[in-house]
């Protein structure tokens, strides 16, 4: 066992994440690396689009009155703000077109009401931290129930939908009385203005808190032996920022 890395371990709570929980999900090498903040993904253009339509996004979900030219111009001038801060060559792809043409006609669903936008969650257990942020949660006027949404400007849809699943547990967890409604996820893929639903049954919640524990205590393992190995299965090392992985492409 490397020491120094069970020091590091010992002195800091696993501090974890729906984007670190895809990280494990995917290479257990990538995870290490997001959790010792050893490697970060670097922002692109692609994740500045992403970031400022969520931005304009938050504002009409919260009240904010904004017509298109104003939605056109605030998202534009983010862009420029994220590009300059992190040096990314600035221009305005087909996905920021694309999804700039939603962003501007957006509107809350008729008949529901947005109870979170952009809200920071913690949840503390004995053993570790899970800390999430909710694009939007909506409740319906009348049934009472409950719609999260994770808003993409990615042209794909996600193949996995744990990311909508750590969301709709870590909600109910925090407010257990949000488990007596319907709850449904949804990622809503701003490029093509579609909802890709997935329905979260009891069934679903309960079997993601096993998941949660089980997967906590084999990362407790691999720290302790220093063992986490690499899986390119899925095809991701090419965008992968731990560049001296062994079996980098």
């Amino acid at each position: 066992i490397a020491d120094g890395l069970e020091q590091e371990y010992e002195m800091k709570r696993l501090r974890l994440s729906p984007s670190k929980m895809l990280a494990w999900d995917e290479c257990k090498r990538k995870f290490k690396a997001g959790v010792l903040m050893t490697a970060h993904d670097k922002p692109t253009i692609y994740t500045a689009i992403g970031t400022a339509a969520h931005f304009v996004i938050e504002q009409v979900n919260k009240g904010i009155e904004l017509d298109a030219g104003d939605r056109n111009k605030l998202m534009k001038e983010k862009i420029a703000e994220i590009c300059a801060k992190d040096d990314i060559g600035m221009s305005f792809t087909k996905g920021f077109l694309e999804s700039r043409d939603v962003v501007v006609t957006y509107a809350i669903p008729d008949g529901w009401n947005v109870i979170a936008s952009e809200t920071k969650m913690v949840l503390e257990f004995p053993k570790f931290d899970f800390a999430f942020i909710v694009d939007c949660i909506l409740q319906h006027q009348t049934t009472g129930d409950i719609r999260i949404i994770d808003y993409k400007t990615s042209a794909a849809v996600p193949k996995s939908a744990l990311q909508l699943f750590l969301y709709a547990w870590g909600v109910v967890m925090l407010r257990p009385e949000l488990a007596r409604q319907n709850i449904t996820s949804a990622f809503h893929m701003l490029r093509t203005d579609k909802l890709v639903y997935h329905e979260i049954e009891p069934a679903k919640l309960l079997e993601i808190d096993t998941y949660m524990q089980n997967q906590v205590a084999l990362m407790e393992k691999m720290f302790a032996l220093d063992y986490f190995p690499a899986d390119n299965s899925t095809g991701g090392c090419h965008f992968c920022p731990v560049w001296d992985c062994d079996i980098r492409e």
